[in-house]
């Protein structure tokens, strides 16, 4: 009976170690991570473009439903910045800069560029949140998320070695 039993382990032992796995990439996870991350944030700001949609008047109740899903595309968005700031600095300016106009360096002329990205959101919708501005919202939220699509193509496309993942990482706690 002791020796059905022994048998049976061993069996199991061997089966279940065998089916385990392969390690992947290192690489490929990470890339898959950001994919899912983009996706959760996607997800949030179609939801915040829904509610900004839904009504021409801004209610109480509305706002509060903006700044909660605002709150987890910043908190989504916090998880694979180290990476898009590394890799793409100039859009990530454009997620989470500052809600300040600025002058455009590379076109002759005075161009005033209008503030975008997830602070320029959250200064409407705490701020200044009023009907007039809710289509402003919504513009915000639209280029916000096609900035995030687009910087997810491109994590996905770029050959990243794992010195660059380290010095990303490195950057981001210095930072």
């Amino acid at each position: 009976m002791k020796f059905y039993i022994i048998l049976a382990l061993l069996l199991s032992c061997i089966l279940c170690t065998s089916f385990t796995p392969k390690s992947t990439n290192p690489l490929d996870t990470i890339r898959f991570d950001i994919k899912q991350e983009t996706y959760h944030i996607v997800s949030l700001l179609d939801e915040m473009i829904e509610i900004a949609g839904s009504s021409n008047k801004k209610s109480k109740h509305q706002q509060t439903k903006l700044i909660q899903l605002l709150k987890k595309v910043r908190i989504h968005y916090k998880t694979i910045e180290w990476l898009i700031s590394y890799i793409d600095n100039e859009s990530e300016k454009l997620i989470i800069g500052p809600p300040l106009s600025k002058l455009d360096e590379h076109i002759p002329s005075n161009i005033i560029l209008e503030p975008e990205g997830i602070q320029a959101i959250e200064e409407i919708i705490y701020n200044d949140f009023r009907n007039e501005n809710i289509s402003t919202v919504k513009a915000l939220t639209n280029q916000l998320k096609q900035h995030i699509l687009d910087i997810n193509g491109n994590i996905q496309t770029v050959f990243i070695t794992d010195r660059e993942i380290l010095e990303a990482l490195r950057n981001n706690i210095i930072r």
